[in-house]
C-alpha cells in the first residue's frame, strides 16, 4: 500500500511593524524632558526658600512676643508684692487703731466708775444720820473727793494724752492711705500698660529710651515729615549713644531695603553750618565713616552697611531723578512708655534706598 503523506500548509507569520522614531526626536524629547526637569527644580527650590523665610520670620516673631511675655509677667509677679505689701501694713495700722479704741474705752470706763463714786460720795452727804457719823462720813468722802478728783484729773489728762495720740494715728493713716490710693492708681496704670505691652503687634522697644518702635508703609519727603512731626507736636530722630544708633540701624536694617537713610542731624547755615540736631538737643554723640567727615554736606544720613554716617547735600542725587530732600520715604513709629496708648505719639520716620529715619517726640520728659 502505498505511503501517503500530506504536507501541512505552513502557517502564515504576520509581522506588526512599529514606526520607526528618528534619533533627532529622540533626542529633542530627552531635551525637553531635561528643561522641564530643571523649571521644575528651579521652581521647587524658590518655594523651599520662600518657606525658610517665613519660617524664620515666624521663629523671630514668637521668641519676640515669648520674650515680651516673660517680662509682663515679671512686672505682675512686682506688682502682687507691692499689693501684699500695701495690704500688709494697712492691717498693722487697722490692728493699732483697735488697740488705741480700747484704751479710749477703758480710760472712759474708769471715768465712769470714779464719778459714780463721786456720785456715791455726795450722796452720804445729804444723809440725814447723826451729826457725827454725817461730819465724820463727809470727812471721809472730801479725803475720798480729793482722792477721786486728782485720780479724775490724771485719767483726763491720759485721756487727752491719747486722743491727741488718736489724731496723730489718724492724720498718719489718712496721709497714707492717700498714698496708697496713688501708688495703687499707678500700680493699676502700670499694670494696665504692662498687659497692653504682652501684645506688642510688632512694636521694638528700647529700654535706654523707654520708647516703642515700629516701621510702617506709608511714604512722604523730608518737608512733609517735618510737617508731620511738627503737628504731631515731635521732631526729627536725634542720637546720642552708640547704643541708640545700632538700635535704629538695626531696625531699619530689617525693615529696609535702601542702602541709606537719614536722621535729624543737619548743618545751620546761621551758626557756621555747624551741625545741629533738629529737636534742639545737644550733639554729644557721632558717629562719622572715617575719612568722610561732613566737609560741606549739610545733612547726614546713616549706611545701611554698617551703621556708619555720611554727610550729603540737599542737591546730591541718589539713583533717582530728584534729591534727596524731595525722595518719598516710608516711616517707622516710636512710642515712649510712658505715652503708650496717650494723645501724645512718638514717631520717627525712615526708608529703603536713600531714605530717612525721623523721631516724632512728646515734650514730656523721657525717664532715661
Amino acid at each position: 500500500m502505498p505511503e501517503m503523506t500530506e504536507e501541512l500548509p505552513e502557517k502564515s507569520v504576520k509581522r506588526i511593524e512599529e514606526p520607526a522614531i528618528s534619533l533627532p526626536k529622540i533626542a529633542q524629547l530627552e531635551a525637553d524632558l531635561e528643561e522641564m526637569k530643571e523649571d521644575q527644580d528651579i521652581k521647587l527650590s524658590r518655594v523651599t526658600a520662600k518657606i525658610a523665610q517665613i519660617e524664620a520670620n515666624l521663629m523671630g516673631k514668637i521668641a519676640k512676643l515669648e520674650a515680651d511675655l516673660v517680662d509682663g509677667r515679671e512686672r505682675n509677679r512686682e506688682l502682687e508684692r507691692k499689693i501684699a505689701e500695701t495690704k500688709r501694713k494697712n492691717d498693722d495700722l487697722e490692728a493699732q487703731l483697735r488697740t488705741q479704741n480700747t484704751e479710749v474705752r477703758q480710760g472712759k470706763a474708769k471715768i465712769e466708775e470714779l464719778e459714780g463714786k463721786i456720785n456715791a460720795l455726795q450722796s452720804k452727804n445729804f444723809d440725814l444720820e447723826t451729826q457725827v457719823k454725817l461730819q465724820a462720813d463727809l470727812g471721809t468722802q472730801n479725803t475720798e473727793g480729793r482722792d477721786g478728783k486728782a485720780k479724775l484729773e490724771e485719767l483726763e489728762r491720759k485721756i487727752n494724752a491719747l486722743q491727741s495720740k488718736i489724731s496723730g494715728f489718724e492724720t498718719q493713716i489718712e496721709f497714707e492711705r492717700e498714698n496708697e490710693t496713688a501708688e495703687m492708681v499707678k500700680l493699676r496704670s502700670d499694670l494696665k500698660r504692662t498687659m497692653n505691652f504682652l501684645d506688642p503687634d510688632g512694636w521694638s522697644y528700647l529700654e535706654k529710651t523707654a520708647s516703642w518702635y515700629k516701621v510702617i508703609g506709608e511714604e512722604m519727603t523730608f518737608d512733609e515729615s517735618v510737617a508731620y512731626c511738627a503737628k504731631q507736636k515731635g521732631h526729627l530722630v536725634s542720637i546720642h549713644s552708640r547704643e541708640e544708633n545700632n538700635f535704629v540701624w538695626r531696625l531699619a536694617k530689617r525693615a529696609l531695603s535702601g542702602c541709606f537713610f537719614s536722621i535729624g542731624l543737619k548743618a545751620n547755615p546761621n551758626k557756621g553750618n555747624a551741625f545741629e540736631w533738629t529737636d534742639g538737643s545737644s550733639v554729644d554723640f557721632t558717629y562719622w565713616k572715617p575719612p568722610w567727615e561732613p566737609d560741606s554736606r549739610t545733612h547726614a544720613f546713616i549706611r545701611i552697611y554698617d551703621g556708619t554716617w555720611l554727610g550729603s547735600s540737599p542737591t546730591d542725587r541718589h539713583s533717582m531723578s530728584r534729591s534727596s530732600t524731595s525722595r518719598k520715604r516710608n516711616a517707622i513709629i516710636e512710642k515712649s512708655i510712658d505715652n503708650f496708648g496717650d494723645d501724645g505719639e512718638k514717631t520717627f520716620v525712615g526708608n529703603g534706598g536713600f531714605g530717612a529715619v525721623y523721631l516724632l517726640k512728646n515734650h514730656k520728659p523721657y525717664n532715661f
